[in-house]
């Protein structure tokens, strides 16, 4: 029976030596293991290391012992903001990524292990911390596989009573990006190694802001406007580990810091991202407007963190790196193991996963299997326009037992898409999200955030109940965030799905959207109300496309400075805007509700996708 799993996003070929070959493929232990099928119709099993283990060869098989792999070095930290100064820091470089398949370019492209029975050690390193007060960020730490060492992103600068710093170097031939330069007269940018690109120049007179740091693709951005940052250098998108359901980006540049915020480099590949949206953004977000802080680079993508802000706010620390070994196995080989079919399987030591980030089939083979677990997260709210609030959470179903028989044996897999958030045109309005389904089983859709209708607004919107609530608007009256734990744009009750969103200031702010473990913030009469908390489960790993495994944040409300409503869990709910500014979607495979904006002109941050995992003991 095909093992395709998921309708794939995309996804380069991939590049072993020893396609065709007969015989049963290798056998080897280490990392957390992903059986999956290539969009060229292959099977292939990773193993990825996020923390220092052995990859343990045990036997060759009879496909040639050909082994792929990704090593990723630690993103490095945000240069630090000045207290007393206009001065930001720069974007943490992402760390030297080194890929054996084609999706890297010829020139940066590594050669594929041809294995022997035998230990291969494998480090991870860890991301550079971010800059302190006027202090440049730290470097990031070196991975590596194989006696091949890649070292990590160069810190990002900053500028400290007149005395300057550049972005830091992550120079030799396995090197990766350099930071961002510091504000003002910093010397230089960083020098970049082989794996990477230097990072982006600062602004050099008035309020500064900082360059973005370099990336894998490209080089952060540089000189930018007054006050304004540089953004982060683009990374690279690879099947490697996950295969073409789940693409992953990795070595992305962090973003300086400035009066306007902006995110860290997306992915490569043109700028546009396998989904159509910004869920692949993860490289940290720069500091903004005084009362902003930064983001970290995600763990798991060696990407850099923010810079600072101003204030002295707390800078952004680097991603960690990842090592992921990949070989080629037979059909049967990939099937034996699981008892159901669909989605994407994955294997800790008692369970097997499957994880659906698109709508599929669950089809049960074994007739042992008569009973799975599962976890269902609807689709996040979107943000709406005019200071407005936040998209809800998602709602999240935990079942501990939901029966099963391979007599019939296939169950139908819905997995909720976010809500759009409102267009930016003043025509309003935005939607909620959608619910996923499985077997009976419900996890609802994030209600929609409240905002404004027409220029200027003719009619004001509340937050809307579903699993969280969305966020109440700026309505000079007042207005409330939407119900939480409710079925999606009703009242009926969904008992334990999420939280409400916060109610929005009058005049002043948006309420940020509910999260599944805590309620939207209030819009504050300065800045936004933050998203509530989503949260982590405990007995699912941390799925593919979020290493951190938050689902269900609220997003954050649109505000009358800066975006200081962040995502509730980390990579959950999206970011609400401030003044000019973008806000950002909610995250995808969280169901994280989208961020809110404050100005007609900047739509809403669509809801982000929920996700469906269905887990049964091997």
């Amino acid at each position: 029976m095909p093992f395709r799993g998921l309708s794939g996003f995309g996804g380069g070929s991939t590049g072993l030596a020893a396609h065709g070959a007969s015989g049963p493929g290798m056998t080897a232990s280490g990392g957390k293991v992903v059986t999956y099928q290539e969009s060229d119709g292959k099977y292939y099993k990773s193993h990825i290391f996020t923390s220092p283990g052995n990859f343990v060869v045990s036997d060759l098989g009879g496909k040639g012992g050909v082994v792929d792999y990704l090593i990723v070095g630690g993103g490095g930290g945000g240069g630090g903001g000045n207290n007393t100064g206009d001065a930001e820091g720069g974007g943490g470089g992402a760390g030297a990524v080194l890929l054996t398949t084609p999706e890297a370019p010829a020139p940066k492209r590594g050669t594929a292990l041809t294995a022997s029975t035998s230990t291969y050690p494998v480090t991870v390193g860890t991301g550079g911390a971010g800059g302190d007060n006027s202090n440049a960020g730290g470097n990031g730490n070196t991975s590596s596989f194989n006696s091949i060492t890649v070292k990590g992103g160069g810190g990002g600068g900053s500028r400290s009573s007149g005395s300057d710093h550049s972005g830091n170097s992550s120079a030799d031939p396995y090197g990766g990006s350099s930071g961002g330069q510091g504000p003002q007269d910093s010397p230089a940018q960083g020098t970049a190694g082989t794996y990477g690109n230097t990072g982006g120049l600062g602004y050099d007179s008035g309020e500064s802001g900082g360059g973005g740091g370099g990336g894998y693709s490209s080089a952060g951005g540089g000189r930018p406007q007054d006050g304004k940052p540089g953004d982060g250098g683009n990374g690279v998108i690879s099947t490697i580990g996950y295969g073409p359901a789940s693409p992953m980006i990795y070595g992305c540049g962090g973003g300086g810091a400035g009066r306007t915020a902006t995110f860290g480099g997306i992915q490569g590949k043109g700028g546009a991202d396998p989904t159509g949206n910004d869920y692949y953004r993860v490289g940290g977000t720069g500091g903004g407007p005084k009362d902003l802080n930064t983001t970290c680079g995600i763990d798991f993508t060696g990407s850099g963190g923010g810079g600072g802000c101003q204030n002295g706010n707390a800078m952004g620390h680097g991603g960690s790196g990842v090592v992921i070994c990949r070989y080629e196995i037979n059909e049967d080989e990939a099937t034996s193991a699981a008892k159901a079919t669909g989605g994407i399987i994955s294997y800790s030591p008692t369970k097997t996963l499957h994880y659906f980030f698109k709508s599929g089939t669950f089809t049960v083979l074994s007739p042992t299997l008569s009973n799975v677990s599962a976890v269902l997260v609807g689709g996040g709210g979107g943000g709406h326009e005019w200071l407005a609030g936040g998209g809800g959470g998602g709602g999240v179903h935990e079942e501990g037992s939901s029966p099963v028989s391979n007599s019939p044996g296939s169950y139908p897999v819905v997995v909720g898409t976010g809500g759009p958030g409102a267009p930016g045109s003043g025509g309003g309005p935005t939607n909620n999200g959608v619910p996923s389904t499985f077997n009976s089983l419900t996890g609802w859709g994030g209600g929609y955030g409240g905002g404004g209708t027409g220029y200027p607004p003719q009619t004001y919107e509340d937050g809307q109940p579903g699993g969280s609530g969305g966020g109440g608007s700026y309505n000079p009256a007042g207005s409330p965030g939407g119900e939480g734990a409710k079925q999606t744009g009703t009242t009926n009750a969904a008992p334990g799905q999420g939280s409400d969103g916060g109610a929005g200031h009058p005049g002043n702010s948006g309420g940020g959207g509910g999260g599944w473990k805590a309620a939207g913030e209030a819009g504050p009469p300065t800045g936004n109300g933050t998203g509530g908390d989503g949260g982590l489960f405990p007995y699912v790993p941390a799925p593919p496309v979020n290493p951190k495994g938050y689902r269900g944040g609220g997003g954050g409300g649109g505000g009358s400075k800066g975006p200081a409503g962040f995502q509730g869990g980390a990579y959950g709910g999206g970011v609400g805007g401030g003044l000019n500014q973008h806000c950002s979607p909610g995250g995808f495979g969280t169901g994280g509700g989208g961020g809110g904006t404050r100005d007609m002109g900047y739509p809403g941050g669509a809801g982000g996708p929920g996700i469906v995992v269905i887990t049964y003991d091997t």
